[in-house]
């Protein structure tokens, strides 16, 4: 909620609550994260949620989940545990070629880069 102070400033429990919301997309990136969905979690208008959101965290509700997603994947393809197509489900995708070139695009190398060599830098 805005307080008193002027337009874009949030009151600490609203702060708490996105704090509360990032914990639970944090553990949930494997579901349906639209904004609407989230939006609704929140109790919140999409405009109101996306404005709210930027003000707490600096980068919109859709570009958060996809870094989270991201960082996630290139944590589960560096620990070799998992094949890139049981990652790509981990985080979210139900394609495996449009996992591929998202993490191509945010990272600049391919999945299969990173699975095949775990002595690399990335």
């Amino acid at each position: 909620m805005l307080n008193s102070k002027g337009k874009g400033q949030i009151l600490a429990s609203e702060a708490d609550r996105f704090k509360e919301l990032k914990d639970y997309i944090d553990v949930n990136l494997q579901n349906d994260l639209t904004v609407m969905h989230l939006a609704n979690l929140m109790g919140q208008s999409i405009a109101n949620f996306k404005r709210y959101f930027i003000a707490v965290y600096g980068i919109s509700p859709g570009k958060y989940v996809h870094d989270a997603r991201m960082e996630k994947a290139h944590e589960l393809l560096s620990q070799h545990t998992y094949q890139i197509s049981e990652v790509s489900e981990l985080v979210g995708y139900t394609d495996r070629t449009s996992f591929s070139r998202a993490f191509t695009k945010h990272f600049g190398y391919t999945p299969q880069a990173l699975f095949n060599d775990g002595q690399s830098q990335f």
